[in-house]
């Protein structure tokens, strides 16, 4: 296929479908969905896995595909915590397997609802 990928229904929705073109209504969605838990993670890191990953589903951030594409790789992960002004980021980086394969960065940014400018 010649020419620019075509955009996501999702990112035109959030957009605000800019072009007024007909949104696709039989792209595919994929369910939101959590990766069952690494059974050799120690307890503390599984309760903190089920808090993160539920968060992350219901956010709709985390879904079925997600975890499939990225299951079993090595996973490198940056957060800074915010305080009560501030904003709080997560990123994860997953590094390539092979030569032919491109870094993967998943960066999550949350504000809190105080710091937003009301209009």
């Amino acid at each position: 296929m010649a020419g620019r990928k075509p955009k996501p229904t999702a990112l035109k929705k959030l957009e605000g479908n800019l072009g007024k073109r007909k949104l696709n209504t039989k792209e595919p969605v994929p369910g939101k969905g959590m990766p069952d838990c690494l059974k050799w993670l120690l307890p503390e890191a599984k309760e903190e896995w089920k808090r993160l990953c539920q968060k992350l589903s219901d956010m709709g951030v985390l879904t079925e595909i997600d975890m499939a594409s990225l299951e079993g790789r090595d996973c490198y992960a940056g957060l800074d915590l915010s305080s009560t002004g501030d904003i709080t980021a997560l990123v994860l980086m997953f590094p390539p397997r092979d030569a032919d394969e491109k870094y993967i960065l998943l960066p999550f940014f949350w504000v809190p609802d105080e710091t937003i400018p009301q209009v």
